[in-house]
């Protein structure tokens, strides 16, 4: 992120990009797993749900936030 930032980036860019970024890592990791059959099922099920539920959270307090207008 700091990267992005010292590049002239905005905060909310680099922010962004750093996302983005993890991203396109964690796919990566998860196809390579995947392929390797090392993925715990029984606990992956219940980090997706967690994911999904804290990132429509998160996406619902950034409305309601100051940062939106």
């Amino acid at each position: 992120m700091y990267t992005f930032l010292r590049n002239g980036a905005t905060y909310l860019q680099s922010l962004a990009f750093t996302r983005f970024q993890a991203f396109i890592s964690c796919t990566a990791a998860f196809i390579t797993y995947f392929i390797a059959g090392n993925i715990a099922w029984e606990i992956a099920i219940y980090y997706t749900i967690g994911s999904l539920i804290g990132s429509q959270l998160a996406c619902l307090w950034l409305k309601k936030s100051p940062l939106d207008s």
